[in-house]
């Protein structure tokens, strides 16, 4: 069976020596990510122009910090893609050292012609216009994004990475702008891996294709350092249209990739996706794991226990679900999926017709999702006033009192975080009454002579 995306239900540490995963609270959405580009970024955006390869830039995680050229490719001039996996500060660069290579095709076929759009690192050229480039990086994610156009078809590639992480996705969304269908699409993504090349001065890897599940079908091509033991590796997403495999430097998207089966060489590594049809108007969406371990076995456990977190892109916009908050409220996409069938587009817990996943207030109780934090430790996926094991941001009655929070409203100007009826600091929609004497009716309902102190009154002056 190929192996395709799987449904993303909760952050997981690796099985690897360091940390790898952040909390799973990202804190911008797709488009309120915007909000915390770069300044260059940013003015170009407000002035209305495209950010068009104007600038290279550096996106640095806590153990992998990417250099990026302005046609989107792993090297600015001087530096490529750079990891630091001992966590000792010191970087090492898997892409610089030697002939810098990273190169990216895509080929496909269209009202009769075939095209070819193509860039390449180490020749520092590409036929392709760049006309968005910007870091949307998050406090928990890295986020990089690159828009190619070449005729009528526009990739976006996105880098998505945890900040404390050493696992990359790296999807694209391919959009045919034109009025004929694309056909025969290819897209060859691939780079020299010279693992031991600046620390041990050698450019050769012992290279392998893997089948890393026993199921049949190879899902996996990693490049070793035969002194160090550090290994670079590209992850199947989806086994039915992936190959993987070695070239000679071949930039080509039909090139023949080879599994030298751990022998040694200085050779490059390649991913390839095919699609038989873009329609016209339409866009598809896919993409690849690059994987970094200390050795083999640890880059493998990495790639195992963090595929399916980084694989799944439920909506086909080209951004993984595992950092994607839409709506911006805190809350990752796919904690939304309320009635829990792997789907989080088809939730709408208040029934106002906005999914849950595009709704400031997921259960319409007047209070937005991210203000639902009620412990304060900014992340609202914890939250459950009432321990009825509904979640605050779903539950329409947070405390559990019986009535519903935005009837809780005391002073009606629409603000519920500002009514305390008790004047204990707590607002009444997360204050549930308490009820010492079990009779039904709280105990700030029965302060009598409304004094604040409910066991100073004794209606029936029986003592009691």
């Amino acid at each position: 069976m190929p192996k395709l995306p799987r449904m993303y239900q909760a952050p997981r540490k690796s099985t690897g020596k360091l940390p790898r995963f952040p909390s799973q609270r990202a804190s911008g959405s797709t488009s309120k990510r915007l909000a915390q580009v770069s300044g260059l970024t940013l003015l170009a955006l407000c002035l209305g122009a495209s950010t068009n390869a104007n600038a290279s830039m550096q996106t640095s995680g806590t153990y992998v910090q990417l250099y990026s050229s302005d046609d989107g490719l792993w090297y600015d001039g001087s530096n490529g893609i750079q990891t630091d996996l001992d966590g000792d500060g010191s970087w090492n660069d898997w892409i610089r050292a030697g002939s810098p290579w990273h190169n990216l095709t895509w080929e496909w076929d269209q009202d009769g012609t075939a095209y070819t759009a193509a860039g390449n690192s180490s020749s520092r050229s590409a036929n392709y216009t760049t006309s968005y480039e910007a870091d949307e990086s998050t406090s928990d994610y890295k986020v990089v994004k690159y828009t190619m156009d070449y005729n009528d078809l526009s990739v976006t590639k996105t880098e998505v990475w945890a900040v404390d992480g050493i696992l990359m996705s790296v999807r694209f969304l391919v959009e045919n702008t034109g009025t004929a269908d694309a056909t025969n699409f290819r897209i060859n993504f691939g780079v020299d891996p010279d693992v031991d090349s600046e620390s041990h001065g050698t450019a050769s890897t012992l290279n392998d294709v893997k089948d890393t599940d026993g199921d049949g079908v190879d899902d996996y091509v990693e490049a070793v350092g035969a002194a160090s033991s550090y290994t670079w590796a590209f992850g199947t997403c989806d086994t039915s249209k992936d190959e993987f495999g070695i070239t000679g430097w071949s930039s080509d998207a039909d090139a023949v990739l080879t599994d030298p089966e751990g022998a040694s060489a200085d050779s490059t590594m390649h991913w390839r996706h095919t699609e038989t049809t873009i329609a016209a108007g339409d866009s598809v969406s896919f993409g690849l794991l690059v994987v970094f371990g200390e050795d083999s076995a640890d880059a493998i456990a990495n790639y195992e226990a963090e595929y399916t977190a980084f694989c799944n892109d439920t909506d086909g916009d080209g951004f993984p679900d595992v950092a994607e908050d839409e709506d911006g409220d805190l809350i990752i996409d796919s904690f939304e999926d309320a009635d829990g069938d792997g789907d989080y587009t088809n939730d709408d817990t208040d029934g106002d017709g906005i999914p849950n996943y595009l709704d400031d207030d997921d259960d319409g109780d007047g209070v937005d999702s991210a203000l639902e934090d009620a412990d304060g430790d900014g992340n609202p996926t914890n939250d459950d006033t009432d321990g009825d094991g509904i979640l605050n941001f779903l539950d329409d009655d947070d405390d559990g009192d019986g009535i519903l929070s935005i009837d809780e409203d005391t002073n009606g100007n629409g603000d519920l975080t500002d009514d305390d009826e008790d004047g204990d600091g707590i607002p009444d929609y997360l204050d549930a009454p308490s009820d010492s004497d079990g009779d039904g009716v709280g105990n700030e309902a029965e302060d009598i002579d409304g004094d604040g102190d409910y066991t100073n009154d004794d209606s029936d002056g029986d003592g009691t």
